[in-house]
C-alpha cells in the first residue's frame, strides 16, 4: 500500500456513504415497503439484540427503534440510551408489545417524517437514524450492521481527516473497563491480559504499570510498585517528598516495604488520547526515577505474577517489535471478545475491500506469528507452563486471524 490506512478515517466515510445510500433509499421507498437494519452481535437464538425499522405509508415514513418491551436484559436501553433518543427526535412507546395502538403511537421509541412537502425531509431521517445507530447503539462501523439493500459502497468518496478520539460518559464500572480495554489494544496489538483482579499489566523494559478501573468512582487509576524492599524508611520518605515536589500527576507513596507511584485519570467522560498521553508519561517518569530510588532505599524491584508477567512482556516485544498496522487491532479486539461478531465479509468490509490492505495485514500478521510461535518453543523448552499457555493462546489466535484475512481477500 503507498499510504498508511486510516481506520478513524475509513470508519468515517463508511458512515458518511452509508447515510447518503441510506437518504437514496428512503427517497425510492414505496407505500407499504419496509426496511429493517439489525446489529450483528454475539445474540443467541433466544436473545434480542437492538434493531432500527422502517415503514412507508401514503403520506409518510415511520421510524422506529427497539425498545426495552422486545429487548432481552444483555441489550437492554439504559435510561441514557432512551434519552438521547427522546433528544434526537423520536416519541417514546405509547403501548405493550400486547396492546393494539391505533397507528399514532407504537411499543418501540418512533419518529414520523411528512412525505407531502415539496422537499422532503429523507436526508434529515437519514442523519437522525445513522446518529442512532452510531451514537446511541454503538455500532463501531456500517459492516456491523445487517441491512441487504444498503450493503452496497461506492469507492469514489474522499476520506475527511482523521477525527480526534470519542467522548465517551461510562455508565458503569464494566462499561468503563470495556473503554479502557478497547483503547489499549491498538498498542498491544491484540486484546489486552487481566489479572484476577481485573488490573491489565503494561510492560516496558523493568517497568510493570498496571491499569486498575475504580470500582467505586468512574476514575482509571495507573500504579506501579517501585521498590519492592524498603531497607531504608527515613531514606525513602526523603526521596519520595523530593519526588512528590517535582512531580505534576504522579503522586509516590512509601506503604510497609514498598515504594509505590500512583496516578489518577478522571473517566466521566472518558476520552482514550488523556489515557494513553498520561501512560506514555508515567512510564517515562519511572524509567527515569526507578533505578536509583531502587539503589537509594532499596535492594529489589517488584516482580508480578508469572502469568501477569509474561503476558505483559509479550505486549511489550510485539509493540516495539513492529506496531500492528490499522485495522489489525480492532479485528483482535473482536476475535478475542467477540469472534461471533466477525468473520471474512465484515474484515473485507472495514478494509474498504482494498486487497493491498488485506495483504499487508496478512503479512504482519504472519511475522507476528512467527515470533510468538519462536516464543511459544521457548517456554516449551524452559517448562514454564505460564509462559506456554498464555502465549499458545496467542499463537492460536494468531494463526486463526491469517486464516481470516486470506478468506477475506
Amino acid at each position: 500500500m503507498s499510504e498508511e490506512f486510516d481506520l478513524t478515517a475509513s470508519t468515517a466515510l463508511a458512515w458518511e456513504q452509508f447515510e447518503e445510500q441510506f437518504a437514496a433509499f428512503l427517497a425510492d421507498m414505496e407505500p407499504g415497503e419496509a426496511l429493517v437494519i439489525t446489529i450483528q452481535s454475539a445474540a443467541s437464538e433466544e436473545e434480542v439484540s437492538p434493531y432500527l425499522q422502517l415503514a412507508a405509508e401514503e403520506d409518510y415514513l415511520r421510524l422506529e427503534v427497539s425498545s426495552n418491551t422486545y429487548l432481552t436484559d444483555h441489550y437492554a436501553l439504559t435510561p441514557y440510551d432512551e434519552k438521547m433518543l427522546v433528544a434526537v427526535g423520536l416519541g417514546t412507546p405509547t403501548c405493550g408489545a400486547n396492546n393494539l395502538y391505533d397507528g399514532a403511537g407504537s411499543p418501540n421509541f418512533f419518529l414520523d417524517v411528512d412525505c407531502t412537502g415539496e422537499t422532503p425531509e429523507f436526508e434529515n431521517l437519514a442523519d437522525t437514524a445513522t446518529r442512532i445507530l452510531r451514537d446511541v447503539l454503538s455500532v463501531p462501523h456500517p459492516a456491523f450492521l445487517y441491512c441487504n439493500p444498503l450493503l452496497d459502497t461506492p469507492d469514489d468518496l474522499e476520506a475527511d481527516d482523521p477525527e480526534p478520539s470519542p467522548v465517551v460518559a461510562p455508565v458503569t464500572r464494566e462499561h468503563l473497563l470495556h473503554l479502557v480495554t478497547e483503547a489499549l489494544t491498538p498498542m498491544l496489538g491484540f486484546a489486552p491480559f487481566h489479572c484476577d483482579n481485573g488490573d491489565i499489566p503494561i510492560c516496558e523494559g523493568d517497568i510493570v504499570v498496571f491499569v486498575r478501573v475504580h470500582p467505586y468512582f468512574p476514575t482509571v487509576e495507573l500504579w506501579s510498585c517501585v521498590v519492592d524492599e524498603v531497607t531504608d524508611p527515613v531514606a525513602a520518605a526523603y526521596e519520595v517528598g523530593v519526588l512528590n515536589r517535582d512531580s505534576t500527576f504522579i503522586r509516590y507513596v512509601v506503604r510497609d516495604t514498598r515504594v509505590t507511584a500512583h496516578l489518577a485519570i478522571p473517566a466521566n467522560p472518558f476520552v482514550a488520547d488523556h489515557l494513553m498521553t498520561l501512560l506514555r508519561l508515567m512510564m517515562k517518569s519511572l524509567t527515569k526515577a526507578e533505578p536509583d530510588l531502587v539503589h537509594r532505599v532499596g535492594r529489589g524491584r517488584f516482580s508480578p505474577s508469572p502469568a501477569a508477567e509474561v503476558a505483559a512482556r509479550s505486549a511489550a516485544l510485539q509493540a516495539a517489535a513492529d506496531p500492528a498496522p490499522e485495522p489489525l487491532p480492532l479485528f483482535r479486539h473482536l476475535q478475542a471478545v467477540a469472534p461471533e461478531m466477525l468473520d471474512e465479509h465484515v474484515v473485507a468490509r472495514i478494509c474498504g475491500a482494498d486487497p493491498d490492505t488485506i495483504r499487508e495485514l496478512i503479512q504482519w500478521n504472519e511475522n507476528d506469528t512467527a515470533l510468538l510461535d519462536r516464543a511459544h518453543r521457548d517456554a516449551q523448552e524452559d517448562e514454564d507452563e505460564a509462559a506456554e499457555a498464555i502465549i499458545g493462546t496467542q499463537l492460536r489466535l494468531a494463526k486463526a486471524m491469517t486464516a481470516l484475512l486470506i478468506a477475506a481477500l
